[in-house]
């Protein structure tokens, strides 16, 4: 980053299931020498914040979405985009996601990236749920990180000797040490085969990443707090936020319905790629 410019990347829109395709209202269409963009955005993580926002697009009148998706790199500062301010979550308090309105937002005749459909022919949002994954494994290791050193210190009267001494509480956390160890490997395996691997293999390979990183995340980061007790609710413990923050982010793209899915058809020999591309009417 030689000037220092940070980027969003907005998909996510009111009426559209990345778990299940790509089918995008949001519309862009030739304005003069340049582009003009109408339509809503939800969950778009650093606005206000970022310095040039990657917006996914459908070419208004193209109904294959194929030949019709498309980002438009949009500046912060272009006039007509709006905002409700509104990000009260359950969890991911650390970002700020509002929804963002395009009302006759112009860019430059230059403002696409690459040819209509070729985000989603080159195995980029298949990255996306490899790097959900790394995520999602490293807070369950931060949770459990902090059971086992909030265990070990914590004592117990009236004999005297730490929590983490308890069967019940070594067996808990022994637990919790395997599954995330076999999440972990799983993500690892992803990440090193992904080099060499096509768009349909990387779908496969993100889609276990995430699931397995998904539930076990969830298992820990729950268990975590069941296991340390009444103090692991205080937000004031990195277990808290763990919890919270594992429980929303497991809703991002693609779900657990959907990855299972996915396993499953090539389980099965039938093949399916990690999303798909919806077809129908564009515009805004």
């Amino acid at each position: 980053m030689t000037h220092g410019k940070l980027f969003g990347s907005w998909g996510s829109e009111p009426a559209v299931s990345l778990s299940r395709t790509f089918f995008m209202e949001t519309a862009i269409r030739r304005d003069g020498d340049g582009w003009q963009i109408d339509g809503v955005k939800h969950f778009c993580t650093m606005a206000l914040g970022a310095s040039y926002y990657m917006v996914w697009c459908a070419i208004d009148g193209e109904t294959d979405m194929g030949k019709a998706l498309i980002q438009a790199v949009v500046p912060a500062d272009a006039s007509g985009m709006s905002t409700d301010g509104k990000w009260d979550t359950l969890g991911m308090r650390g970002t700020y996601s509002p929804s963002v309105i395009f009302n006759g937002v112009r860019v430059g005749a230059d403002a696409t990236l690459g040819r209509p459909g070729a985000a989603v022919q080159v195995g980029v949002v298949e990255s996306f749920g490899l790097g959900y994954a790394a995520v999602y494994v490293g807070i369950a290791e931060a949770a459990l990180g902090f059971a086992i050193d909030y265990l070990k210190k914590r004592v117990v009267k009236p004999e005297n000797i730490s929590v983490a001494q308890d069967p019940t509480v070594q067996r808990h956390i022994g637990e919790l040490a395997v599954r995330l160890d076999a999440a972990r490997l799983v993500l690892e395996q992803a990440a090193g085969g992904w080099a060499g691997a096509d768009m349909m293999e990387r779908g496969m390979l993100a889609n276990r990443a995430k699931y397995l990183a998904s539930e076990v995340g969830l298992e820990v980061t729950s268990r975590v707090i069941q296991t340390v007790g009444g103090r692991g609710a205080y937000k004031e413990f990195v277990a808290e936020r763990a919890f919270r923050d594992m429980r929303t982010a497991t809703l991002m793209p693609p779900t657990v319905d959907r990855m299972l899915e996915t396993i499953g058809k090539s389980a099965l020999g039938l093949a399916d790629g990690m999303f798909r591309l919806g077809t129908g009417p564009q515009g805004a």
